[in-house]
């Protein structure tokens, strides 16, 4: 999988080894099916140890979004989700207090969708609380950096009532 949406050229120096390891959580964090299906190659034989995130949930697909402030609809696709200023990211936030590459949501080939901030200058609020590891999301969550509010949709057409598994945090 290319990783050139997670590049840490446009950071200083000083910044890019947290960023870098960053991403290589994100990088990590997804499993053989998800990277399989984003990067379109044939299907592999599964793996007896893939991570969660590649295990079936027996759940039809759903349409997922993220609403910013109300208004803009960001239509999300499987695999890698970035998040922040520069144009070239998969949801743009014009906030001068978001980061270039703010966030990133991985949405897993199960539907799973997980939060994970970019070693972020002013950090992610999840909910009110700040992010504090890879985290679950679920309909209907907050998620909030600088000025700027993104609510996470899931269903069948990316409105609100579906059944949700509860939000999990992944860190150690």
């Amino acid at each position: 999988m290319s990783d050139s949406p997670l590049n840490s050229m446009h950071l200083d120096v000083d910044r890019r080894e947290e960023f870098r390891r960053a991403r290589a959580g994100i990088l990590n964090a997804c499993g053989a099916n998800t990277l399989r299906i984003q990067t379109a190659q044939p299907r592999a034989i599964p793996d007896p140890a893939a991570t969660i995130a590649d295990r079936p949930t027996g759940v039809g697909r759903t349409s997922l979004a993220l609403v910013e402030n109300g208004k803009h609809r960001h239509q999300l696709k499987i695999g890698l989700n970035t998040i922040g200023r520069l144009p070239d990211n998969d949801v743009v936030v014009s906030d001068p207090h978001v980061s270039r590459r703010h966030c990133t949501l991985i949405v897993h080939a199960n539907q799973a969708v997980e939060l994970h901030d970019t070693a972020s200058k002013n950090g992610v609020l999840l909910n009110g609380e700040r992010l504090i590891g890879p985290t679950r999301l679920k309909a209907g969550d907050q998620i909030r950096m600088g000025g700027s509010v993104l609510v996470f949709e899931e269903g069948p057409a990316a409105s609100h009532g579906s059944s949700n598994p509860a939000r999990t945090s992944l860190s150690a």
